[in-house]
């Protein structure tokens, strides 16, 4: 099998630090589509510079330009679910900390929630030959304030005031204990359900939102739209504002029976049931 079959279909991020000065990161970008019986093409290119403060600015300002590529200018279609997807990056550190291999505490990490969730399944690459990036007719040039980042996974809920965000491991439980088995997209199937107008925040029994508490926070809340699925999220604050609700896991509607789980366990120990 040629080159070209083996490539239809898939899209190529390519990103490259510039320059890095103070607390602007420069890159260039482009993004090279590979479609079926046709010679690849460069839809998107150009400059961009991010404006972040903190360690490992050039890890962060990479990750966040391709987050924004994808999330904000769409080069990808995300119904895809990644899989089509490839991302060449410049920097060693951005490569070691997108497949895994930088521990979790690592400031850079946080920037790679929309990679596992969103876009799962996309293949990273670390540039070793320093191929210029090759510039399409009409390039662009932006800026990006990189403190909206968290915000590029977010789902917007009619009825919620604030954005909500999917964790990785919300995406986990929510593939586990779908009733139809694991969608084929999951990210794209959770936001359908988050999104849905009936959305609201429901009130638990009194023992089982302690046990809730312990398990989370005080200010823990969960969500429903009328299906056996519960979003269970906590709050994030910037600036002592909340910014957006994090969904930190999903539960079925029978999780939440205490006299259930009475019956089951022998216990209310949330110890011996509460352990996903």
């Amino acid at each position: 099998m040629d080159l070209e079959k083996l490539r239809a279909g898939k899209v190529e991020l390519r990103l490259a630090i510039v320059s890095c000065k103070h607390n602007f990161v420069k890159l260039a970008f482009s993004a090279i589509y590979y479609p079926v019986c046709k010679d690849p093409h460069i839809k998107r290119s150009g400059i961009i510079t991010v404006l972040i403060s903190g360690p490992k600015k050039e890890v962060c300002a990479e990750l966040t330009a391709a987050n924004w590529l994808l999330s904000k200018e769409k080069v990808f279609n995300d119904k895809k679910n990644g899989e089509n997807l490839q991302i060449i990056v410049s920097h060693k550190e951005t490569y070691m900390t997108a497949i895994g291999q930088i521990a979790n505490h690592s400031p850079a990490h946080r920037y790679t929630q929309v990679f596992r969730t969103r876009f799962a399944g996309c293949e990273w690459l670390l540039e070793t030959n320093n191929t210029p990036i090759i510039q399409a007719e009409k390039p662009i040039r932006v800026g990006i304030n990189a403190a909206y980042e968290d915000l590029y996974n977010a789902v917007f809920c009619p009825n919620i005031k604030y954005p909500l965000v999917i964790s990785e491991h919300a995406l986990q439980r929510f593939c586990i204990r779908n009733d139809g088995g694991i969608p084929k997209r999951p990210w794209l199937a959770m936001l359908r359900m988050l999104s849905k107008s009936i959305m609201k925040e429901i009130e638990l029994p009194e023992e089982t939102k302690q046990l809730i508490y312990n398990k989370h926070n005080q200010e823990t809340i969960i969500l429903n739209n009328g299906s056996a699925m519960h979003f269970v999220c906590t709050p994030v604050y910037k600036q002592d504002k909340i910014r957006f609700l994090m969904i930190v896991t999903v539960y079925l509607r029978g999780y939440f029976d205490l006299k259930e789980r009475i019956e089951t366990f022998g216990t209310v120990n949330p110890k011996s049931w509460l352990n996903n």
